[in-house]
């Protein structure tokens, strides 16, 4: 057979062994500390947006519970789709990134059709957005929060962290989220996305 090039040569079985050793690595840590709660991991979309390798990560994460992570409409909308049929019911599927009506909506859609959505807020005038729409869909909306942290981390995404970070919200902040959203009545819990490579 005569090849052609460029081509893309695939090795799912890398992800498969990657994707079991962060499970093993964090059920040995939940053990260890005496941690009780669970961990649920997500494959950010963003990384890599092919559809076999984002529907490799949802069959091999399937008896994990491992969701994906959408930062983006395309990002979300691919997610969803692999998800619809792959995952199960309890695999998170978190929504962060830039939010204007219409990432926020569909996201809220997915939430009524069942998916376990979860919308990271990054700024806190993004809370406006989400009430509003929740309001208009009629669909109660799960909220985290990105939290900045003070600390300063090395290597590529170095510069988007500490107190003059790009992303996330300090602690006044989040205690601003939290009353209105306890005035709102709405569920908060505190999300903070930890950059854990799978390589």
């Amino acid at each position: 057979m005569k090849l052609k090039f460029p081509m893309i040569l695939r090795f799912p079985d890398v992800l498969r062994h990657r994707l079991d050793a962060l499970h093993v690595a964090f059920a040995a840590a939940i053990k260890h500390t005496g941690y009780h709660s669970a961990y649920h991991g997500v494959f950010p979309v963003k990384v890599n947006q092919n559809e076999a390798v984002v529907q490799d990560m949802v069959r091999f994460g399937h008896e994990h519970d491992h969701g994906l992570e959408a930062s983006s409409k395309p990002d979300l909308l691919t997610a969803m789709s692999c998800l619809l049929t792959r995952a199960k019911s309890g695999a998170y599927l978190v929504c962060n990134g830039y939010k204007d009506k219409d990432y926020v909506a569909l996201t809220l859609a997915a939430r009524g059709m069942g998916f376990s959505a979860v919308i990271v807020l990054e700024m806190e005038e993004e809370l406006d957005i989400v009430v509003e729409q929740s309001r208009r869909l009629g669909v109660e909306p799960t909220i985290g929060v990105h939290a900045k942290l003070l600390t300063r981390l090395l290597g590529y995404f170095g510069s988007t962290t500490g107190k003059h970070g790009r992303f996330g919200l300090l602690a006044e902040r989040i205690y601003d989220v939290a009353w209105k959203l306890g005035d709102l009545r709405l569920l908060l819990f505190v999300y903070y996305v930890s950059m854990c490579p799978l390589w």
